[in-house]
C-alpha cells in the first residue's frame, strides 16, 4: 500500500519536492496545502486548503507530511510551521532523491530533504528538518545542524560544522575544519576560510554581524 502524503506549501520549493516525490513509487501525493487561494493547482495536484481550511481535517487521511517551504530570508517561518505541525502530532518523513549518494556510515535525522545529485560522505551527521539542495557535497565527518539549508552546488569539505538555522548559498565553499555558527547566512559563491560566529552574514568577502 502506498504512503499518502500532503505537501505543505505551493511555491517553487514545493514544486521541487514534487519532483522527488514522483521518484518514489511507494509514495502517493494527494495534494498540497497553501493558504494562497490563487494557487489552485501545481502539476495537476489540488490545493487542499480550498477544500478545507483546517489541515487537521486531513490528519487521519494521510501517513505523513512533506514541508515544501524553503529558506525565506531566514529559517524562522519554516521552523515555526514544522514545530507547530509536529506538536499537533503530524508525522514527517525524509524525502531523499534516488539520484543522490548517501554513505551508509552517515547519520541522517528526520524530516530532511535531499535533492538530486547530493553526496553525503562517511561520518557526516545531518540533523532534523534540513534541506540539502541539488548538487551539494557534504564531505566526510561534517555536521549540519537542524533547520539548515545547504543550497545548490555548495561544498562542505571534511570536518565542517554548520550551526542550526543557517543558510549556505549556492556555490559556496566551506574549507576543511571550519565552523559556521547558528543563524548565519553565507552568500552565494563565498569561500570561507575562517570560522564564522553566530548570527552573522558573510557576503561579497565581508562579514556583517548580528543579522
Amino acid at each position: 500500500m502506498k504512503k499518502k502524503i500532503i505537501l505543505i506549501g505551493g511555491g517553487g520549493h514545493a514544486q521541487s519536492c514534487i519532483e522527488i516525490i514522483n521518484q518514489h513509487k511507494e509514495f502517493k501525493l494527494i495534494g498540497f496545502f497553501d493558504k494562497n487561494k490563487n494557487i489552485k493547482k501545481i502539476f495537476g495536484f489540488n490545493n487542499l486548503y480550498l477544500k478545507n481550511e483546517d489541515i487537521n481535517f486531513f490528519k487521519n487521511k494521510i501517513n505523513f507530511l512533506i514541508l515544501g517551504i524553503g529558506f525565506i530570508k531566514n529559517s524562522k517561518q519554516r521552523e515555526k510551521i514544522y514545530q507547530e505541525l509536529v506538536n499537533n502530532k503530524f508525522k514527517f518523513e525524509n524525502l531523499i532523491s534516488k539520484n543522490s549518494t548517501l554513505s551508509k556510515f552517515a547519520k541522517i535525522g528526520k524530516a530532511n530533504q535531499i535533492f538530486n545529485n547530493v553526496i553525503v560522505n562517511a561520518g557526516s551527521v545531518i540533523e532534523d528538518n534540513v534541506i540539502l539542495n541539488n548538487n551539494c557535497l557534504i564531505d566526510h565527518n561534517c555536521k549540519v545542524g537542524q533547520n539548515t539549508h545547504i543550497s545548490t552546488g555548495a561544498i562542505l569539505n571534511g570536518d565542517v560544522v554548520i550551526g542550526n538555522n543557517t543558510f549556505i548559498g549556492s556555490g559556496a565553499i566551506i574549507n576543511q575544519g571550519i565552523k559556521v555558527g547558528k543563524n548565519c547566512i553565507i552568500g552565494s559563491g563565498s569561500i570561507i576560510k575562517k570560522n564564522i560566529p553566530d548570527n552573522c552574514m558573510y557576503k561579497d568577502r565581508k562579514m556583517v554581524k548580528k543579522i
